[in-house]
Formats: structure tokens, C-alpha cells, sequence
């Protein structure tokens, strides 16, 4: 059996070439480079010269690998640098800052809510205007009518084709400035149309250029001016008329570019602000009026809250008072404008039918407190009449 195997081994021998004869072969196909890859995965025992050692090698395909890799890197940083340079981040909605231009000038500050919490004049006559009157707490829309309508009846707002009024709207979010700029026109215009009058009113803030005026919510975050038109159009304003960089203003808040507005013309409206008020107080008819107003006022609002408080009583107890309570309902309603005998009759008539006895009463409350309210409101009226004649009066003095 071993003869056998040694001949077939010698046979073979003979036919395959020698292992010298095939490492030539090898070597003569293929790449060194590659054969030693294959010699030794990591390692190559034999450089290409033939010097010995232990030299890495890399092959073609790992080199592309690498080149793919590094150029996905840059690509990534590249768009990563775009991203923040273009990248638009959401502006959350600001206080609003409201300048309204007749000839008098105003400034009116409004919360996010569009709940006016403070009113400025910026010039003299809008001191005038604004003379006694409590805007702080409206909204923003009504505050606005009630001005533009105190600065026609003294007659600063030319009411024919030919007058006209600008409004400025500033938020920091496009969105929300847009919202109260059409907001306000269409409010304004309702009122001119009911009343007859033909003045436009016009936009501050339209063909401002060079300003995030689409009416976004979003700005980008940083490397371009992303400031609203209106605020483009304030810090403008305030560039010109102050001496200020637009660059700095542009940078404030909302509401600081509106204060720097108004204090530039503090000392001018409070010299007007404190000449009214001595002949406001010389005036015994007017303060007498005022004072009348000012007590009708505040026994309207006791009412409306006593009025409150039984409905309160009776929505706590289901109409079954206790005798303290009982007494206390007969305080609160003990008033000229109720007729406690109707009310003790209503009593009787539904008392068990509580769903209707408060509808019936409900009915009979509000009846009178509107004639009450009808009461204050004229008292009211006759004192806006008044005042503003003797505004009328002070302002032909002011102007001599």
C-alpha cells in the first residue's frame, strides 16, 4: 500500500510544477501588493523590493472607502454651515407696540392678548387728546377708535376725502404683526364707514424692503436682518428723528424701540400734560360733573357685583337660604332699580320651580341694571361733551 502512494506522489510531483515555479507564477499575475495582502491579511513578511520587514499595506478598495468617507464629512459640514447660516427659528409673539399718526401722535403697548396696557402721547397735541381718558385694560382695536375718535372731535382728524391717518403695527413675529395690522384697518374702517367719514387709512409699514415682511413666524437665525417691516419701520423712525444707528435700534426690543420714542418727547407733553391739569382744576363745573360720573360709576359697579353675589347664594344653597342668608339677599337687593315687592311676588310665584324663578329674576336684574348703566352712560356722555369743549378752549389757547 505505501509502494502505491509513493509512485501516485512521484507522478504527481512530476506533472505540477515545482512550489518555486508556482511562487514565480504568482508574483508575474499579481500585484505584489495584493499577493502580500493575501499572504498575510494584515501584514506582508516581503516588500516589493524584496527588503524584509512588517509593512501595512492599503488596498484600492479601502482607499476608496476612506476618499467616500471624507467626502461625506465635508458634505455633512458644508450643510451643517448652511443650515445655521439659512435656518429659519420660530420668534415667539412679543408685546405689541402701536403707533397711530393723525397729526396728534400716540403710542399705545399692547400684551400678547392685544390688551392695551399702557398709552403715550408723543407729541404735544396728543397730550390734548388723551387728557382724561383711561385706556389701560380695552383691547387693542377699541382703544384705537376711542383715540381716533377723540382726535375728530377736536378736530385734528379731517374727516373728508381728503384726510388721512397712518397706523404702525410692531410685533417681533411677522405673523401676529400682520393679524393686528388688518385687524385694526378693518376696525377703523367699520367705524368711518358708520359714521359717514371718507378718511383712508394707510399702513406705515407697506414698501418697507430689505425686511422678513411676509408675514412669518419664523426669522432667520442669524447673518441677515430678520426684523419685521414694522419694526424695520420704527427703528427707521427712530434712526431719523433721534440721531441713533439704525444697526442699534434695529437690535432692541420692540417695546424699548417705543420707549426711547417717548421719552425723547417726554418733557414737551408733560408741560402740556400739567398746564391741563391746573385748568382742569380751576374749572368747578367740569370737576363737579367729573365727580357725578365718578360716584354713579362706582355705585353701578357695587351693583353689578351685589348682583352677582345673590346669584352666587342662590346657586350655592339650590334656593334653600338659611335665615342669615335671607336677610343678606334682601340687603343686596334693596335697590331704586329693584322692586323688591315684584322680586317677593316672583318668589312665590316659582319657588318650586327654581330653574324658573332664576330666568324670571335673571329677566327682571338685567332690566334694571341696564337702565343703570343707561344712566351712567349718559352722565358720562354729558362730561365727554364738556370736556371736550373746554379742550376745544385750551387747545385755541395753547396754540395763541
Amino acid at each position: 500500500m505505501k509502494k502505491i502512494e509513493r509512485r501516485l506522489n512521484s507522478a504527481a510531483n512530476r506533472m505540477l510544477p515545482a512550489a518555486d515555479a508556482k511562487e514565480r507564477i504568482r508574483r508575474e499575475c499579481f500585484d505584489d501588493r495584493v499577493f502580500a495582502e493575501a499572504e498575510e491579511p494584515a501584514l506582508a513578511t516581503q516588500t516589493a523590493g524584496g527588503a524584509s520587514g512588517h509593512t501595512t499595506h492599503m488596498s484600492g478598495g479601502r482607499k476608496f472607502t476612506v476618499i467616500v468617507a471624507f467626502m461625506l464629512l465635508a458634505c455633512i459640514m458644508v450643510g451643517a454651515a448652511c443650515y445655521f447660516a439659512l435656518a429659519k427659528v420660530s420668534v415667539p409673539i412679543s408685546y405689541t407696540f402701536l403707533n397711530i399718526s393723525i397729526n396728534p401722535e400716540f403710542g399705545i403697548t399692547a400684551d400678547e392678548h392685544d390688551t392695551v396696557t399702557e398709552v403715550v402721547a408723543l407729541n404735544e397735541d396728543a397730550a390734548i387728546v388723551l387728557y382724561g381718558m383711561d385706556l389701560v385694560g380695552l383691547n387693542l382695536a377699541e382703544a384705537t377708535n376711542l383715540i381716533v375718535a377723540e382726535s375728530a372731535a377736536l378736530g385734528f382728524l379731517d374727516i373728508s376725502a381728503n384726510g388721512s391717518m397712518k397706523i404702525l403695527a410692531v410685533n417681533e413675529n411677522g405673523k401676529k404683526e400682520n393679524d393686528i395690522s388688518d385687524a385694526l384697518l378693518e376696525s377703523l374702517n367699520e367705524m368711518f364707514e358708520d359714521k359717514g367719514w371718507r378718511t383712508s387709512v394707510l399702513n406705515a409699514a407697506d414698501g418697507i424692503t430689505g425686511a422678513n415682511d411676509s408675514g412669518e413666524e419664523y426669522k432667520y437665525s442669524f447673518g441677515r436682518n430678520g426684523a419685521t417691516a414694522g419694526k424695520t419701520a420704527l427703528a427707521e423712525r427712530a434712526s431719523e428723528e433721534l440721531g441713533s444707528s439704525f444697526e442699534d435700534c434695529i437690535k432692541m426690543s420692540v417695546t424699548a424701540i417705543g420707549d426711547m420714542i417717548a421719552k425723547a418727547c417726554e418733557d414737551a407733553v408733560d408741560a402740556v400734560e400739567n398746564a391741563m391739569r391746573e385748568s382742569f382744576e380751576s374749572n368747578d363745573f367740569l370737576k363737579e360733573i367729573y365727580n357725578d360720573w365718578q360716584l354713579k360709576k362706582q355705585e353701578y359697579d357695587t351693583f353689578v357685583s351685589d348682583i352677582n353675589r345673590v346669584f352666587e347664594l342662590l346657586e350655592q344653597n339650590d334656593g334653600h337660604l338659611s335665615a342669615d342668608e335671607r336677610e343678606t339677599v334682601k340687603e343686596l337687593l334693596d335697590h331704586p332699580y329693584l322692586d323688591l315687592g315684584v322680586i317677593a311676588d316672583l318668589i312665590e310665584a316659582f319657588w318650586n320651580d327654581l330653574e324658573e324663578l332664576y330666568a324670571q329674576m335673571k329677566s327682571l336684574i338685567t332690566k334694571a341694571m341696564d337702565s343703570f348703566k343707561e344712566e351712567v352712560c349718559e352722565i358720562g356722555l354729558e362730561l365727554a361733551r364738556e370736556i371736550n369743549s373746554w379742550k376745544a378752549e385750551f387747545i385755541a389757547s395753547f396754540t395763541d
